[in-house]
């Protein structure tokens, strides 16, 4: 259910309201190596999906979705883990897609579905620094690029985002830090409550 407030425009409309149904079938391949899921300290993520969305499956629209990613974790040391991360989606639609499904860039400190585009790709490092058994320090900061819909007169957007945090391992049997991320974004800061790897 989607409605669109016009109170600010010029002249009075009413607002605009409607209803959308996407629906889909999403074949994946996936490879874990990592020696936890909550909070890595070695090991490799990835994963390949395609997602057909069709009215024959109950919704609105045909259109497709691709997307692969990749999270690479290693010790530097044994108190310093890097993480890397690459991601790239894509949507292969036309102008009746919905406007909720274009990819859009997904980093701590930009505001979710700020940045949307037919192609989007996100390139993140993170270091987390284990200075006591308890407690570590963790320092983040990438960039995305949202490449801009055909049909739509825009610049194609590049941002960039950094940030700190602070992690308290809590599961020790499960290898699970929890805490929070203050990051900073091209026009806002945000902070984060965290449960494990930010990167989900």
């Amino acid at each position: 259910k989607n409605e669109f407030k016009t109170s600010s425009l010029p002249i009075e409309i009413p607002n605009i309201k409607f209803d959308s149904t996407s629906a889909s079938t999403t074949f994946m391949l996936e490879y874990d190596s990592r020696d936890t899921v909550f909070t890595p300290n070695n090991g490799i993520s990835a994963a390949l999906e395609a997602s057909l969305f069709r009215e024959a499956l109950g919704g609105d629209h045909d259109f497709e979705k691709y997307k692969t990613y990749i999270k690479y974790f290693t010790q530097l040391g044994k108190p310093v883990v890097l993480g890397l991360r690459g991601e790239l989606e894509a949507l292969d639609g036309d102008i009746t897609t919905p406007y909720y499904q274009y990819p859009f860039i997904s980093m701590r400190g930009i505001p979710v579905m700020r940045y949307q585009g037919e192609t989007v790709g996100v390139a993140e490092a993170e270091v987390r620094w284990n200075y006591t058994f308890r407690w570590s320090l963790v320092f983040f900061g990438g960039a995305g690029k949202a490449q801009s819909v055909d049909f739509i007169e825009s610049e194609d957007d590049t941002v960039y985002s950094k940030g700190v945090g602070m992690r308290y391992f809590v599961a020790r049997r499960f290898g699970a830090h929890a805490g929070f991320d203050i990051a900073w974004g091209p026009e806002d800061t945000a902070f984060y409550l965290t449960f494990g790897q930010a990167w989900y």
